[in-house]
C-alpha cells in the first residue's frame, strides 16, 4: 500500500502523536513517573514514564555555542518524510532563537567524516553511538544521551522526536562566559506505552517506516518491503514471547491476526496486518480492550425480522441555499441502519445534528428555495427503530459503527445519545479515531473532529452501568459476527500511515457487511465512508476482486473521492448516494461530467438502481 512519502530506513517516520506522547515534560532536572489518569488518556489506567538528569555539576559541560558560533554539526538520515523534516527544522529554529547561532546541518550520505562534536538525530547506523541507542530503544519511547562529546537523539516517532528535541533545547543554558552549554552527562528518556508489555522488535528484512501513535492509546509499527516468510518468522517470535493467537482472517491475499499477551497482571492485544502486493506489514498494539467473539453466528431458526439495509432519509440537510449560484452549501450527512434477523440493529454513522435548513422544491423543472424549518432527524431515527422493533421493549443496537469523526457523520449520533440514551440499548460502539489533538490535518477541522469523537466516547461512557456499551477500536482484518451477518474491517486511518492526513476524509474506515437470508444466500454491502482517492487506489491494489459487492455506499456522498478502477471492481447492483436529489441531478461531480469524475459516470452508465437520501430507503435481504 505504499505510499508516496519519502522515509528513513529504520528510524524516524511520519507519525501522529498519541495523547500520551503529548504530556508536558517534567521540570528541569526532574525524574518523574506520570500516571495515565493525570494525562486525560483514553483508559485512565495506564502510565508513562519520564526521566531527565541534568548531570554532575562538577563535570565540565559541553560547549554547544561560543563567541565564534556553533561548535556542533547535526547528522541526520538521508531520507526523511515531510513531517519529520519539519520537526528537525523547528529544532534548528529553536536553537538559533535561543542562542543566536545556527547549527551546521548535514544529511548523512555515507561519506560524512566522523567528528567528536556531533548531534545525531535519528538512526544513522554508521554512527556507533546512534546504533547502540536504537538497540535498546523501545518503539514507544524517545531518548537524548550524551556519549563523549556526541549528543544522540533517538525516536521511532516524529511526535516523540519532537519531545526529545524540545527537551534538548530547553536543557541548554548560558554560562558566565556567555557560552551555551549542556551538562556533560545529560540524559532524557520518555516511555509512552502505558504498559510494560510490548511487541517484539522486527529485526528481519524490510524497511521500518516507523511507529505511529495512532490514538486510543494504540501504537502501530509499519514495515514495508518484507515477505510472507519474514512475517511468519516474526509472528513465531511473538508466540515465543508468550503471545497467543486470538483470531485470524484472510481477505483476498491479505493476512490478518489478533494476538493477546498476559503477563505480570497486565494484558495487551496486538493486531497484525500483511498486505503482500507491496510487502507491507503493520502491527497495532494497545492495552487489551474489548475483543469480539470469534464464532460465526448462524441465521436464526426462528427469525423475528426480515434482515434489511436502510439508508436513512435526511431533510436535505445543508448549510444554506446559494440562490445566485444555484448551489447547496454544506455537507449532506450519512446514516445507515442494518436490521438483523433477531430484530436488533447495527447503526453506521448517523448524520449531522438537527439544525435549521432551507428546503428546496422542483417547480417546472427548476429547483427553487422552499420553506425553512428545523430538522427532526434524531426523532426520525428513534421512531424508525421503535416502529421496526419486533421484540418489544427498548430497541437494541447491537453495534454502532462510526466511519470517521466528521460532524455530518457523527453529529446526530451524539445528539441521539444525549436525547434517547435511556430509551435504547447500545451493546457495542466501534471506531478508530486518530489522536486529533496532536494530528495535523492539513485542511483543518481537526478540532471539531476531536470534540465530536470525544463527545461520542464520553456519551457512551455516561450510559448507565447496566446499559454501558462495550467500546472497540477496530483494525483492518478484524471481524464482527452477528446472527446471519459478518462485518469485515478493510481499512482504517492507521493504514494510511505514513502519509500525512491532507483531509479528515483520510481518516475514514472502510468495511464490508455480508448478510445472509434464510436460504444462506449472501448479500454484500461495501461501506466507504468518505474515503478519498488515495485510499480508494490502495483498496484496489490491496483487495482487487475481493471488493465485489451487491450494494455500495458511494464514497464521500457520491461526490469526489473515488478512482476509476474501484467501482468496476465492485460491480454493484445498487448504489446508495448519501446526498440530496438536487445535487444528484445537477452537480457535475455526481453526474460524472466534471473533469476527473469519470468514476461517477461509470456508475450512472452501468448501475441501474440509485437511491438518494431524500427519503428513507430499505432493501430487504430475502
Amino acid at each position: 500500500m505504499r505510499k508516496k512519502v519519502g522515509l528513513l530506513s529504520i528510524l524516524l517516520m511520519l507519525s501522529i502523536g498519541l495523547s500520551a506522547c503529548q504530556v508536558p515534560p517534567g521540570g528541569e532536572g526532574s525524574q518523574t513517573e506520570l500516571q495515565g489518569s493525570e494525562l486525560g488518556s483514553d483508559t485512565g489506567s495506564e502510565s508513562v514514564s519520564e526521566q531527565e538528569s541534568t548531570g554532575d555539576e562538577t563535570m565540565r559541560p559541553l560547549i554547544i555555542v561560543d563567541a565564534d558560533g556553533s561548535k556542533y554539526k547535526v547528522i541526520r538520515p538521508t531520507s526523511l518524510g515531510v513531517t519529520t523534516t519539519g520537526k528537525i527544522q523547528s529544532f534548528y529554529d529553536s536553537v538559533k532563537s535561543r542562542t543566536n547561532a545556527s547549527l551546521r546541518q548535514v544529511t548523512f550520505n555515507g561519506g560524512e567524516p566522523e567528528t567528536d562534536r556531533e548531534i545525531i538525530i535519528g538512526n544513522v547506523p554508521e554512527r556507533e553511538a546512534a546504533a547502540d541507542s536504537y538497540k535498546t530503544l523501545p518503539y514507544t519511547g524517545c531518548r537524548v544521551q550524551v556519549k563523549g562529546e556526541k549528543i544522540v537523539v533517538s525516536a521511532y516517532s516524529d511526535a516523540l522526536l519532537e519531545r526529545a528535541l524540545t527537551k534538548l533545547v530547553a536543557a541548554m543554558e548560558k554560562d558566565e562566559n556567555g557560552n551555551w552549554v549542556l551538562p556533560a552527562d545529560y540524559s532524557y528518556e520518555y516511555e509512552a506505552s502505558g504498559t510494560k508489555l510490548t511487541v517484539p522488535t522486527y529485526d528481519t528484512a524490510g524497511v521500518i517506516e516507523g511507529v505511529y501513535c495512532s490514538g486510543q492509546n494504540t501504537f502501530m509499527l509499519s514495515v514495508r518491503s518484507t515477505t510472507a516468510a519474514e512475517v511468519t518468522g516474526y509472528t513465531n517470535k511473538m508466540k515465543e514471547a508468550g503471545f497467543a493467537l486470538y483470531d485470524s482472517n484472510v481477505i483476498g491475499e491479505n493476512q490478518f491476526a489478533t494476538y493477546t499477551l498476559s503477563k505480570d497482571g497486565e494484558e495487551i492485544s496486538a493486531n497484525t496486518m500483511y498486505f503482500p502486493y507491496d510487502g507491507t506489514f503493520q502491527i497495532a498494539w494497545s492495552v487489551r480492550g474489548y475483543l469480539p467473539s470469534t464464532e460465526a453466528q448462524a441465521y436464526p431458526e426462528a427469525p423475528v425480522a426480515t434482515p434489511s439495509i436502510t439508508q436513512l432519509g435526511r431533510e436535505q440537510v445543508f448549510a444554506g441555499w446559494n440562490a445566485a449560484a444555484k448551489r447547496i452549501d454544506g455537507a449532506p450527512g450519512m446514516g445507515y441502519v442494518i436490521q438483523l434477523a433477531d430484530g436488533r440493529y447495527i447503526l453506521i454513522d448517523s448524520g449531522p445534528a438537527d439544525n435549521e435548513i432551507t428546503l428546496l422544491k422542483k417547480t417546472d423543472g427548476e429547483w427553487v428555495e422552499d420553506e425553512k424549518r428545523l430538522t427532526e432527524d434524531a426523532k426520525r431515527l428513534y421512531d424508525f427503530l421503535v416502529e421496526n422493533n419486533p421484540n418489544g421493549g427498548k430497541p437494541v443496537i447491537a453495534a454502532w459503527l462510526i466511519t470517521h469523526a466528521h460532524s455530518d457523520h457523527l453529529g446526530l449520533a451524539n445528539q441521539f445519545l444525549k436525547t434517547y440514551k435511556d430509551d435504547v440499548v447500545v451493546e457495542m460502539a466501534g471506531y478508530n479515531f486518530p489522536d486529533f489533538y496532536s494530528t495535523s490535518i492539513l485542511e483543518g477541522g481537526g478540532n471539531t473532529m476531536a470534540n465530536d469523537s470525544n463527545s461520542f466516547r464520553t456519551l457512551i461512557n455516561a450510559m448507565s452501568a447496566t446499559n454501558r456499551p462495550k467500546q472497540m477500536v477496530l483494525h483492518a482484518g478484524q471481524r464482527l459476527y452477528f446472527p446471519g451477518c459478518e462485518i469485515d474491517i478493510l481499512y482504517t486511518q492507521e493504514n494510511y500511515f505514513p502519509n500525512p492526513f491532507a483531509t479528515g476524509n483520510h481518516t475514514s474506515m472502510v468495511f464490508r457487511v455480508i448478510m445472509e437470508n434464510a436460504r444462506g444466500e449472501k448479500t454484500v454491502m461495501m461501506v466507504m465512508g468518505d474515503a478519498e482517492k488515495t485510499i480508494c487506489q490502495e483498496l484496489v491494489e490491496i483487495y482487487g476482486l475481493a471488493l465485489d459487492c451487491d450494494i455500495v455506499q458511494l464514497t464521500h456522498h457520491g461526490f469526489n473521492g473515488a478512482c476509476d478502477e474501484i467501482y468496476p471492481l465492485m460491480s454493484p447492483e445498487i448504489c446508495f448516494w448519501a446526498c440530496d436529489p438536487y445535487r444528484f441531478e445537477t452537480d457535475s461531480r455526481c453526474l460524472g461530467t466534471k473533469n476527473g469524475y469519470t468514476f461517477n459516470k461509470w456508475v450512472r452508465d452501468n448501475v441501474s438502481t440509485h437511491y438518494t437520501s431524500e427519503v428513507t430507503t430499505t432493501i430487504e435481504i430475502k
